[in-house]
Parts: structure tokens; sequence; C-alpha cells
């Protein structure tokens, strides 16, 4: 029988909010329950429980298999997919439509997110690990001295022939000539565009050998036009740098992770067959510190958190799950802002002006 002045426990609805969607279930409250409550006796388990480990215990503690490390194996793990789809979500809340004026173009540009890909200008000489601390991460360093760039996700991927590339994502427009000069000039620290000039100025007497190496890297009139380029600054500023227009893209969302969460499991049966020479070492991607500080909201449920829940669920229709320990409806900050849920969002609301009070101004 239960003791008279245990303490009880009761369970409270709770609900967990996210980029993603929200999840309903029950959590407990109050003391844990020991096991030996129901034993009126004089509790030979509790002292057994009090002795010093023995000898075969400890033994057996030792020689457990532990991981020689947490390197991941150039594989992206699906928590780490989730992380980035829940950053690339939080990106696009945060982000508001912007307008900014090309002279150069004569028009206006309407832009919410920046999608660039940086490239190489030369066949890779040095490790992944090396690429990353001595270029990529200066590159951030000066996107938040002269852009004020401090939201941001990047994921690291290996081209065909073995060469890193980096995909990344800034709530910031930057011209492309500029972002190009800059990158050029910081891949030189390890010796790439001298490296790039050399390969032209031996193997590049014509536009036809010009077009022949870059052939499948663009139509004829994008080669011309990079050729003509390439000479005028004496092959110093090769095209490294790719900015994708995602204005027109329908579903942002999905199209943004499809390119950073995006694994190699896909394309092989087993991840051994997988070349070595595709495999990314060391960090596979990372957020900025402002997004990584960004999780997920828990919150009791009230009476007007609940009839909010009422509503989206009944909006969600085949968007909803529903388990035996919890109920998940996949909905979006968005959405939630149109169905009206203001005590949901006022919990997300708290949490960036708790974490950082710039972070609202994206």
């Amino acid at each position: 029988m239960r003791k008279q002045n245990a303490p009880l426990r009761t369970k409270i609805p709770m609900v967990s909010i996210s980029p993603s969607g929200l999840c309903m279930y029950n959590a407990w409250i109050g003391p844990k329950r020991r096991r030996f409550d129901d034993d009126d006796s004089d509790t030979p388990k509790r002292n057994q429980c009090q002795t010093a480990p023995t000898l075969v215990a400890v033994k057996k503690r030792q020689t457990t298999s532990l991981p020689d490390s947490n390197d991941h194996h150039g594989i992206m793990s699906d928590k780490a997919r989730k992380r980035i789809e829940n950053a690339c979500k939080w990106m696009l809340f945060l982000s508001a439509d912007k307008k900014i004026y090309r002279r150069a173009e004569r028009r206006w540009i309407k832009f919410r997110l920046c999608f660039v890909t940086l490239t190489l200008p030369a066949a890779q000489q040095h490790s992944d690990r090396q690429i990353k601390h001595d270029l990529l991460y200066q590159f951030f360093d000066e996107m938040r001295k002269s852009y004020d760039v401090n939201h941001y996700v990047w994921r690291a991927e290996k081209q065909s022939n073995g060469n890193i590339h980096f995909h990344i994502i800034l709530n910031k427009f930057i011209p492309h000539d500029q972002l190009r000069i800059k990158w050029n000039r910081i891949c030189e620290k390890l010796g790439y565009t001298s490296r790039y000039q050399q390969r032209m100025k031996e193997n590049v007497r014509s536009f036809a050998d010009y077009y022949r190496l870059f052939r499948e890297q663009g139509s004829y009139k994008q080669l011309l036009r990079r050729y003509h380029v390439g000479l005028a600054s004496n092959w110093t500023n090769p095209n490294t740098v790719d900015i994708h227009s995602v204005v027109k893209i329908r579903n942002l969302s999905a199209y943004l992770c499809k390119y950073l969460a995006k694994s190699l499991k896909g394309k092989y049966e087993h991840p051994e067959d997988i070349p070595r020479h595709l495999l990314v070492e060391g960090r596979l991607w990372g957020l900025s510190q402002s997004l990584s500080k960004l999780k997920n909201v828990t919150a009791e449920v009230t009476r007007a958190i609940s009839a909010e829940i009422d509503r989206v669920a009944a909006w969600a229709g085949d968007r909803m799950f529903v388990h035996e320990y919890f109920t998940w409806i996949r909905v979006d900050f968005r959405q939630l802002i149109r169905l009206n849920c203001s005590a949901i969002m006022e919990h997300v609301y708290l949490q960036m002006a708790r974490l950082n009070e710039h972070i609202i101004n994206f």
C-alpha cells in the first residue's frame, strides 16, 4: 500500500513549440517515488544499494567498450539534419522581405535570404579542417565586420573532383562582385588564387581554350563574359562565388533544407560504399551564435493556449499525428500568426527577447 504521507505526482499538459510544429504531451510533476516505497519492511534493498560496488562490477565497468571518438566520418546524422532544418526555418521566420536598389542593373531587387556557394579557385592542396579554419572562419569574421552579418547557416560538401565547397545562407544582401573579391583575397592566404592565375596563363591562349576547359559550367554567353572579365583582371579574380535567387521559390523552407541538409546516404546503399574523396573531414555544418541559442519553447497548456491548439488542429487535417504519448501538428510560425495564435507566439517572442535583443530586428 502507498504510504499515507507520500506526496503525489501529477501530470500537466505541456506544448513544445518549434519552427516545424507543435508537440503536445503530458509532463509529470512532483518528487519521484523510489522503488522501495511500498515496502514496509526494514529496507534490506536500500542498504544493499548504498554499499560500495563489488569488484566484479568495477571490472565490468572498466571493460565496457566506449566509442573512440564522436566523429561522424563525413556522414550527416538525422539529428544534425533536423537541427539544420530548424535553423533554416528560424531564419525564414525572423527575416522580413527586403528591397535593395542595384545601380549597375538599374532595378530594385527583392530578397529575403541570400543563398551563397563558395568554391576554391584551384585544386585542393590542404586538408578540409585547415581550409575551414583559415578561410571559411575568416570569411565569416569579415562578413560580420564589413556587412554586419550576424545570422547564418553553413554546410560543407565535396565536389566530384574532391574539392570542398560551402553552401551558406545569409540574412543580408551582399553584391556578388564584392563578395567574390573578398573570398578570392581570403583564398590567396593559402595560395589558391595565384595557382589559378598560373594555370590560366599557361593553358588559356584564346576563348577556345577557355571554353574547352569550362564548357560544362555555363552557357556560351556566360563563358564569354567570364573570359573577358578574367582577361581584364589578369586572372586574379576567378569565378568562385555563386549567389542563388530564392525569391521566386514557392516552398523556400524545403528548398533551403534540400541543399543544406542533404546526405550522401541516399546515393549509396551502404555508408562504406561512399568514396573517401567525397567525405568531408571535421565539421560538416555550423550556425551563427544567435541561431544556436534559439531552441524549442516549452509552455504549460493554459486555457488560452488550449483554445488556440484546437483552432490549429481544426486547420491541420492530415498535418496532425496522434500517438499514445504525444500529438504532433506540422505548422510553422507564420501560419500560427495567420491563425491568430497570440498566446502560443508570445512564448516564442519572449525567448527571442530574452536571448538576444537585436535578434528580432533581423
